[in-house]
């Protein structure tokens, strides 16, 4: 269904937390009602960091254990609290994730709004009478420094497996490999093919 093109005739709170709510929205499809359950969270950014090492495009990703899809390598991917900024989020999650420190970060760039992991998930609560607002994910490239070394991290191992740089060409085939089972694969194919026709052009 498209989300965006229908309009809730009801609205109903089933209950939630700080980080994320659950409501049934009912919609009228042609002659009938229909009712679904769809999730609000926090919006989201995901970043890409990168660096160029001997005149190659190295970027860093996770492994991760994502209870949907199983395991599989992903950019940061950093949920934006109600006080901050995208940018701020962005440079939490490169600390947090990549250990990098701040003075580290020669740049974000933002790229645009990519996919949703999942459908159904909503940015802010429904309102009867009026369109929905799908979750999008803010995307960013990162541009670290040629000689930072990736922190040490308390990895979560229910979560966080592994973290490593990969040439270009590597996270290709890592990133393609997973079958493209997620929104964060799909942005993560987006990023990488950004960086690589950029390089192809010299500017980077």
């Amino acid at each position: 269904m498209d989300w965006e093109r229908h309009i809730p005739i009801t609205v109903e709170l089933l209950g939630g937390n700080k980080w994320v709510k659950l409501f049934d929205v009912t919609f009228k499809d042609r002659e009938k009602n229909i009712t679904y359950t769809m999730v609000v969270t926090n919006p989201s950014v995901v970043v890409l960091p990168w660096r160029k090492v001997n005149e190659q495009i190295e970027v860093m990703l996770l492994k991760v254990f994502r209870q949907a899809a199983g395991v599989c390598w992903e950019a940061i991917n950093e949920g934006i609290k109600p006080e901050e900024s995208s940018a701020t989020a962005v440079y939490r999650g490169i600390a947090e994730e990549g250990g990098f420190p701040l003075s580290s970060v020669q740049g974000i760039e933002f790229i645009g709004y990519g996919f949703s992991e999942k459908d159904r998930l909503l940015e802010k609560d429904p309102v009867v009478g009026e369109k929905l607002e799908p979750k999008r994910k803010r995307i960013f490239l990162a541009r670290i420094n040629s000689i930072a070394e990736l922190g040490c991290l308390k990895l979560d191992p229910e979560e966080n497996i592994e973290i490593l740089w990969f040439s270009l060409k590597n996270a290709f085939k890592t990133v393609t490999g997973e079958g493209m089972r997620s929104g964060f694969s799909a942005n993560l194919a987006y990023l990488l093919s950004l960086l690589k026709i950029r390089e192809m052009r010299g500017d980077i």
